[in-house]
C-alpha cells in the first residue's frame, strides 16, 4: 500500500517525497544580489554572473533538482540586480563581510536554503552558518547538514516547507515526479536530465560536449561536469572574460 501526504491540496506519495528529500539540499545554489561591490569581487574570482533576463533564458522553466529553486520565477526582479552559482566551498571563501551580505539579501528575496530557528528540532544541532536581519537569525542550511538529519526528519521538514511554500502562493501547479527505476547508462546524462531549458543553444553546446568528453573515458566525469557550467548562456562568459582580460591589462601595466 502507498503511504500518502496531503499537502494543501494536493496528495503527494512517498516515492516523490523521497526523491524530492534526495535533492532538497545541493551543494551547489543559485545566490542573488545587487552590491556593485559584490559583483565586482565574484569577477574578479572567476565566477560568471547573471541578470534576470539571461538567467531565465540559460536555465529551466521549472526544476525539481532542489529546494532553494523553488520561488525563483515567481521573485521581482530588476536588471540591476545579478546572480550566481555557488558552490558552498566558494561562498564561505569569500570575506566574511560579503559572505554576510550575501545571505542578507537570501532572506530579503524569501529564498534559498535559510531557516529561522524554529525549524529545527529540539534534538537537531543548529547549522554554524547564520546571518542575522531586523533582529531575527536565520541559519543556512547545507547538505552536509541535510545528510546528517534522520529520514524522519528530513520528511517532516519536507512536508512543512511544502505547506509554507502553498501559503506563498508561489504557484498551484501540479508537480509530478516519475517514481520509475529508470537506469540510465551515463551518469552525467542522468545527473542533468531535465535540468536545462527547451530552447538553450549554449546549454546544448556546453552539454553535448560534456557527453562527448566523458564518453572518451569514465575517468573525465569530473571534467565533463565542469564543462556543462562553464557556459550556461553568452552575456555572462564574455563578461567574465571581459573582467579576466581588464584585471590582466591592470597587471601588466602594474609590471
Amino acid at each position: 500500500m502507498k503511504m500518502m501526504h496531503k499537502v494543501h491540496q494536493s496528495t503527494i506519495t512517498d516515492a516523490v517525497l523521497n526523491r524530492l528529500i534526495d535533492r532538497f539540499v545541493s551543494d551547489r545554489d543559485l545566490y542573488f544580489f545587487e552590491d556593485d561591490s559584490i559583483i565586482q569581487s565574484l569577477l574578479a574570482m572567476g565566477i560568471p554572473i547573471y541578470t534576470p533576463s539571461e538567467l531565465a533564458r540559460s536555465f529551466p522553466t521549472f526544476s525539481l533538482e532542489y529546494g532553494a529553486i523553488y520561488g525563483l520565477w515567481s521573485m521581482n526582479l530588476t536588471e540591476h540586480v545579478m546572480a550566481a552559482f555557488l558552490q558552498t566551498e566558494q561562498l564561505q571563501s569569500f570575506d566574511p563581510d560579503i559572505q554576510q551580505r550575501i545571505l542578507e539579501y537570501q532572506v530579503r528575496c524569501k529564498r534559498g536554503q535559510l531557516y529561522l530557528e524554529s525549524w529545527f528540532e529540539d534534538h537537531l544541532p543548529l547549522t554554524s552558518y547564520t546571518v542575522t536581519v531586523e533582529g531575527q537569525r536565520f541559519y543556512l542550511l547545507q547538505s552536509r547538514d541535510w545528510r546528517s538529519f534522520s529520514a524522519d526528519v528530513r520528511k517532516r521538514w519536507i512536508l512543512k516547507w511544502l505547506r509554507e511554500w502553498h501559503k506563498r502562493d508561489e504557484g498551484s501547479a501540479d508537480v509530478a515526479i516519475d517514481g520509475a527505476d529508470v537506469r540510465v547508462p551515463l551518469e552525467l546524462l542522468n545527473e542533468f536530465a531535465g535540468t536545462f531549458a527547451d530552447r538553450s543553444g549554449p546549454n546544448c553546446f556546453a552539454a553535448a560536449a560534456a557527453m562527448a568528453v566523458c564518453r572518451s573515458s569514465v575517468q573525465n566525469l569530473a571534467q565533463a561536469r565542469d564543462l556543462i557550467f562553464s557556459w550556461l548562456h553568452q552575456e555572462p562568459f564574455f563578461r567574465l572574460l571581459k573582467a579576466h582580460l581588464e584585471t590582466g591589462a591592470m597587471r601588466l601595466s602594474f609590471e
